[in-house]
């Protein structure tokens, strides 16, 4: 790039010394060469002269034509020519002397030799006028504005870029003065800087800001000296002028930018560090300190003092990073602890750049830390939360799914697919994939709400069905899910769970059954209880005229058969009892495997040759809590259903075994509260049962029999007798696969079982009893049973009117014999009334429910309880026992 100089050319005009300018073109790096003699010029070098004298300088150090010499000899080669020195006139002498020819000769070689003096000399003005040319445009065109200012500070000189700079013709800057270009609020700036220049001969520079041309703001610097004369006074100030405007502005966007960025950092409190690796220096700004608690005057400002400050845990772990870094491994980006002196841990983040050096040293390494802390144990609390999530979706058995209703892609949870037995892999992420796994019965009904919910998405998406699960069985699934992302208002996203409800569906499935077996149950203890009322009065009559008609006398045997029948209904209506669990147990600890075999030759017999039984009895088998009579009875019942479905033969298979339920391992069903259990199995290999059979095989009357060959209650009653026993009963079965009962007993401890010997009871007396049932036949067979035992008895059909009756005896009655279901009052009412009068009333209960018996009648020795049918003799002898039982 050429830049412009100005050089001069000094020349004696008369008795002066004239200084002429003349501009050169430079290229950068150039040495200045001219013919004429050059000299090096240092600032400051003499500027145009005003008037004869030399006005200013120029700040230049150049190799410059040293015009003074050059002017010097032109001066010399003209006085020789208009003065020719002594000798020369000597030889024109002596040229005369010796003849006009000779004279004429060398005065020719004279004219000669001044016309090459000459010759050289125009050509030396010329270059001198060029070097005077170059010197002027250096001065123009120099990229800094130069003054000369009188002591009045009024500019008397200015090169263009002054004019330029103060964006104003040059000509009109003469004299004008400096400070008029001047902003008014740096005047006074101005002012010092004038002052100061006066009082010293030393160079001084302030900043001001010019007065605005077209509302344009621009700064410069002004360099200022001041030029003496030859006594010592100030003649002329120089100066010089930067425009700084874009320097200025650029500083304070820098400035700006800092600012920025340190309110930035502040309110991320972000640290910033810088560390000079060649010299070990670390600096840290004020935030560094804040977030390691340290204070500056225990920083030690090397690499190790930084260190010192992380957790000790985590030093190494930090240390690795940074020569991570320096090998060019891995960009500096760690996560750290560092721990304050008051023993606070804080989680800090750090990010640093390696700066490197032209021959692949490491320089420096600046970054920035911030504090981490409130995130992490954001993003540790959420872990946590997704961790309670996950297993609360693994124990809810729950799976996600996100379908874009656009794509039709889903994904599918990894529990969403577990639930169904596949892996991660195994299940295409498309809508397909669900409504292949439908059930068919599901599928279309499924299928239409889901469309039907897309097309008016109001509420939650809710429906259930069943899918396929790996191994061919089928799941129920409860289903919900609403739209959550919305695109250009468009309802895309739809968010859903699956939660497997299949044991919810067993269990409602049995609790429905449960209900229905419940309400079976009552209607069949009202049924069996309004047989026993009848059944008491048929067969109490039967046995009545059994005893009194002599043996050949034909209506013995019709009374004989009555009453063997009325025994036979009565037997039914036990079993009714016994399922609907109203039947009275008398429950005791027993070994299930000693009742078992003391059954099994009957139940061979029982089952015939074409059926083996199989005993699989479990070896010191814990005791149960079970009624012996019953449980015999439950066994039979259940060896002659399994008889039945193997009309061809097969196994009958008995089995006994331990069984243990904790929260972590529950029973198959769910159903069974934790403990310990007897489990009991009996497994046929007949023709088992479809799913719709088993779910009827317990109600009462139910049989797959044929006609006349099953009542339809032994199941019943085996369902009853479990669980009034406070046991649990399963049934396994598939068509042509057989069937397995388990029945569960809960452990209880074992206890003897004392034999009871019962001694002869009298069954006849004389004391006052009180009769009161509500069933006339009832009422008049139990009168006169005891009547011909020799007792005084008093009847009445209502308890109002056994009260009144009551109330009228002149002496006390000895024995209540009361029925307890009555209308509008109870027996147990009843006589809780009269024992207010007579408080030994011995008291016999009657009743064709069982479970309204007695309560706490164990505890009551002054009350007895008889269970409808009864016998005469039976009767007799229950009430002779509580008449005779002392107090």
């Amino acid at each position: 790039m050429a830049s412009a100089v100005s050089v001069y050319e000094d020349h004696a005009v008369g008795s002066q010394r004239k200084l002429v300018k003349k501009p050169v073109a430079l290229k950068t790096g150039a040495k200045i060469t001219s013919p004429v003699p050059t000299r090096r010029r240092k600032s400051p070098s003499p500027l145009p002269p005003k008037q004869g004298k030399v006005s200013g300088t120029i700040s230049a150090d150049a190799m410059v034509p040293d015009t003074l010499l050059a002017s010097r000899l032109s001066r010399n080669v003209s006085n020789q020519k208009e003065h020719p020195p002594q000798a020369t006139r000597r030889d024109i002498a002596s040229m005369s002397a010796k003849g006009p020819h000779q004279l004429v000769h060398k005065l020719q070689a004279l004219q000669i030799e001044l016309g090459t003096r000459n010759e050289e000399l125009q050509r030396a003005q010329r270059e001198l006028k060029a070097v005077r040319n170059r010197n002027v445009d250096l001065y123009d065109y120099s990229p800094a504005g130069y003054l000369t200012l009188d002591t009045e500070g009024k500019i008397v000189e200015a090169n263009l870029t002054a004019g330029t700079i103060l964006d104003i013709n040059r000509k009109l800057l003469i004299g004008q003065p400096l400070a008029h270009f001047i902003a008014q609020d740096d005047q006074e700036i101005f002012r010092l800087h004038w002052q100061k220049v006066l009082k010293s001969e030393m160079r001084h520079r302030c900043e001001v800001q010019l007065r605005k041309v077209a509302e344009a703001v621009r700064f410069v610097t002004i360099e200022s000296s001041t030029a003496q004369d030859e006594s010592g006074h100030t003649t002329r100030w120089r100066t010089m002028l930067h425009d700084i405007t874009e320097h200025r502005q650029a500083a304070e966007t820098i400035a700006q930018l800092a600012e920025r960025l340190d309110l930035a950092t502040r309110a991320a409190q972000i640290g910033v560090w810088d560390w000079n690796i060649q010299r070990n220096e670390l600096h840290w700004d004020d935030r560094m300190f804040t977030l390691y608690g340290m204070k500056k005057k225990h920083f030690g400002g090397d690499y190790s003092a930084g260190l010192s400050g992380v957790h000790p845990a985590d030093r190494a772990r930090c240390d690795e990073a940074v020569q991570q870094a320096l090998r060019m491994e891995k960009a500096y980006d760690i996560e750290f602890r560092v721990r304050w002196p008051s023993g606070t841990i804080r989680v800090i983040k750090a990010n640093g750049q390696v700066i490197w050096g032209t021959d692949g040293t490491p320089l420096r390494m600046t970054g920035v830390n911030y504090d981490i802390t409130d995130r992490k144990q954001a993003e540790d609390a959420l872990q946590s939360t997704k961790e309670q999530l996950q297993q609360s979706l693994i124990a809810s058995n729950t799976g996600l799914w996100d379908w874009n209703t656009d794509t039709d892609e889903v994904s599918f949870s990894k529990e969403w697919k577990s639930q169904l037995g596949y892996g991660e892999e195994e299940l295409a992420n498309e809508f397909e994939t669900w409504t292949t796994l439908l059930h068919a019965e599901d599928r279309d009904r499924a299928i239409a709400y889901v469309r039907a919910y897309l097309d008016n998405p109001v509420g939650n998406y809710q429906q259930e069905f069943r899918l396929r699960h790996k191994n061919g069985s089928y799941r129920w699934i409860a289903a919900v899910a609403s739209f959550m992302v919305e695109t250009a208002g468009r309802k895309v996203h739809l968010l859903g769970a699956h939660t497997d409800i299949t044991e919810r569906k067993q269990l409602e499935a049995q609790f429905r059954q449960a209900q229905k077996m419940e309400a079976v149950g009552r209607f069949s203890a009202a049924v069996a209880h309004d047989f026993n009322n009848l059944l008491t009065v048929i067969n109490g009559y039967s046995k009545m005229l059994t005893d009194r008609l002599p043996s050949e006398d034909p209506r013995h045997k019709m009374a004989a058969e009555t009453l063997a029948a009325g025994q036979r209904a009565g037997a039914l209506t036990g079993q009714l009892l016994a399922f609907s669990r109203r039947q009275v147990l008398k429950l005791e600890p027993i070994n299930l495997n000693d009742s078992i075999q003391s059954i099994s030759s009957m139940l061979s017999r029982l089952l015939g040759e074409d059926v083996t039984l199989i005993l699989d009895l479990a070896p010191s088998l814990w005791s149960v809590g079970a009624d012996k009579g019953q449980f015999d009875q439950v066994v039979m019942n259940l060896a002659v259903n399994a008889r039945d479905a193997m009309p061809n033969g097969g196994e009958l298979t008995i089995s006994t075994h331990h069984a243990l339920f904790t929260p972590e391992t529950p029973d198959p069903h769910g159903i069974m509260p934790s403990g310990h259990y007897v489990e009991l199995s009996i497994r046929d290999t007949g023709q088992g049962m479809n799913p719709e059979t088993m779910a009827h095989i317990f109600e009462p009357f139910f049989t797959t029999k044929e006609l006349g060959k099953g009542t339809g209650l032994g199941l019943a009653t085996v369902y009853g007798i479990v669980k009034q026993s406070q046991g649990y009963i399963f049934v396994d079965s598939a068509p042509d696969q057989g069937t397995t009962f388990h029945l569960y007993y809960p452990r209880v401890s074992a206890a003897p079982i004392v034999a009871e010997t019962k001694p002869v009871v009298p069954t006849r007396g004389s004391e006052t009893l009180l009769v009161v049932e509500d069933q006339d036949s009832v009422r008049s067979l139990i009168v006169g049973i005891l009547m011909r035992e020799g007792y005084r008895v008093i009847e009445a059909a209502k308890v109002e009117d056994a009260l009144r009756v009551a109330a009228s005896l002149p002496e006390p009655i000895q024995a209540l014999v009361t029925d307890i279901v009555m209308p509008q009052i109870s027996g147990h009412v009843l006589a809780k009334r009269l024992r207010l009068v007579w408080p030994d009333l011995r008291v016999l209960f009657m009743s064709g429910h069982s479970d309204l018996a007695q309560p706490d009648l164990s505890e009551e020795p002054r009350t007895a309880y008889i269970q409808k049918p009864f016998l005469p003799k039976d009767l007799a002898a229950r009430l002779r026992e509580i008449l005779d039982k002392a107090i």
